[in-house]
C-alpha cells in the first residue's frame, strides 16, 4: 500500500503501467477514471455495484483490506499523522499479507 496524494485517470493509467503486469485483469469498480484502463491496453473488468450487499461479494477483498486498515488506526494507532502515514500503511501491509501467519 502506498499514499496517494491525487487520483486521477492520469493517475491511475501511470500506476498500472509500473504495477501491473501485462495481461493481467483489473478488477475495480465503475468509477470513470478507470475507464481510460481498458483504452490503453489493460483488460478492466468494471463492477458497477447498486446495493452495499452486492458491493461486498463483487468487490470482498477491497472492502475487508479498507475496513481492517481503519480499524487499525483508530485501535492500535488511534491517529495518524502525515509524516508517518506511509509507515502506518508499511506496518499495517505487512501484517494482512501474513493474516493467516504470526504477525
Amino acid at each position: 500500500m502506498k499514499r496517494e496524494s491525487a487520483v486521477s485517470s492520469k493517475h491511475i493509467l501511470e500506476l498500472s503501467r509500473h504495477k501491473v503486469a501485462p495481461n493481467m485483469n483489473i478488477r475495480a469498480d465503475g468509477w470513470h477514471a478507470n475507464r481510460t484502463l481498458a483504452s490503453n491496453g489493460f483488460v478492466h473488468e468494471p463492477h458497477v455495484v447498486n446495493k452495499d450487499k452486492e458491493a461486498l461479494k463483487q468487490l470482498r477483498w477491497i472492502h475487508v483490506l479498507a475496513a481492517n486498515l481503519k480499524g487499525n488506526i483508530r485501535g492500535v494507532h488511534h491517529d495518524v499523522s502525515e509524516k508517518h502515514a506511509d509507515r502506518y500503511l508499511a506496518d499495517f501491509s505487512y501484517c494482512f499479507n501474513r493474516l493467516y501467519r504470526d504477525c
